[in-house]
């Protein structure tokens, strides 16, 4: 459970420091290093969600970046035009373990995956719109997912910027069927009905708010309320509409 929680924040740090990092232009970004304490929401019934603090770490230096959880290759840089190339951790998993549900503690476990993921960010004066499309590369669900984002930084003064933004998910039939389905096998241990997840659509809104303490000091907050789509709502392993996730942190500029 540790584990996915430090994701979530890695996550939310991704999202922060890729925005930062469009917001400025620059090529090169310092290397920030950190910790934070976050609070996230699993989707799925009766399920363990703890506070815990961790360590984090971004980091440019021209096309190569590590933003979170993500590493990758900036392969396009022109104009308001920006694509990049990267390896992502996919941070949701269920363990039967971390359930306190009787009958979802008889299902069989769902894995977190790497992603190869490709997005496209429109950089303009009102705001950076990107689309990521993620591949699971390690055959766990062999699903697909598109993430369509908008986010309108508003730089207040020197050292405060405030960045609020929406987006919407979409995930293909293999990726809800292998986090949300419930196989016939499952169904005649747990007693929980059978079902089968199709492909959905879940919205999302995030903001993100950044203070500079000093030169080398940064402190941020960040947070994001997903509302998931019926195929999700409808599983028997779920009892959500929504979920939420919440950080705080500090980052030192190298």
């Amino acid at each position: 459970m540790n584990k996915k929680v430090l994701l979530s924040i890695l996550s939310i740090a991704t999202v922060t420091f890729a925005t930062a990092e469009a917001s400025s232009g620059s090529n090169n970004m310092p290397i920030r290093a950190g910790f934070a304490a976050a609070y996230s929401q699993s989707p799925y019934k009766a399920y363990d969600n703890r506070i815990k603090p961790y360590p984090l770490l971004n980091y440019k230096q021209n096309k190569f970046f590590i933003r979170g959880k993500e590493a990758g290759f900036e392969i396009l840089k022109k104009g308001s035009h920006k694509m990049d190339l990267s390896l992502s951790y996919y941070d949701l998993e269920f363990k039967n373990k971390n359930t306190s549900n009787d009958q979802t503690k008889m299902l069989d476990n769902r894995k977190s995956t790497l992603t190869a993921d490709v997005a496209y960010s429109f950089i303009s004066p009102s705001g950076i719109a990107r689309l990521k499309t993620s591949f699971d590369i390690l055959n766990h669900s062999n699903g697909l997912l598109l993430d369509l984002s908008y986010c309108h930084p508003l730089k207040i003064n020197k050292r405060f910027q405030f960045n609020p933004g929406l987006g919407i998910e979409w995930a293909n039939k293999k990726q809800n069927d292998y986090y949300y389905s419930i196989s016939q096998h499952e169904a005649l241990k747990s007693g929980l009905p059978q079902y089968r997840a199709d492909s959905g659509f879940s919205p999302y809104i995030f903001l993100e708010a950044n203070y500079n303490l000093s030169k080398k000091f940064d402190v941020f907050i960040a947070g994001r309320l997903n509302f998931l789509s019926s195929e999700i709502k409808d599983s028997p392993m779920t009892n959500k509409s929504k979920t939420a996730s919440l950080a705080l942190g500090l980052q030192y500029n190298f």
